[in-house]
């Protein structure tokens, strides 16, 4: 998931959007995935209660990047 977020923010960036091209929420996804790349993955354990969180994030970083798709990708006719 770490490796995912910090593709996905690569990806924008190598698209040009920055922070001012996309909504309130846009922005606060963007401000989100930032954080979640400075996480340390070595504090991180195994257990229930992280398994549910992970869960979480998953459908959460799923919702948000398409979010941004909504926001910001191509109708598929253009895309051709």
């Amino acid at each position: 998931m770490y490796d995912w977020i910090r593709g996905f923010l690569f990806a924008l960036g190598v698209l040009g959007v920055s922070a001012p091209d996309l909504s309130a929420q846009g922005r606060e996804v963007l401000s989100d995935f930032a954080t979640l790349t400075r996480m340390d993955l070595d504090a991180l354990s195994e257990g229930e209660e992280d398994e549910a969180a992970l869960a979480e994030l998953i459908e959460f970083v799923w919702v948000a990047a398409m979010l941004i798709h909504a926001e910001r990708g191509l109708p598929r006719q253009e895309a051709r």
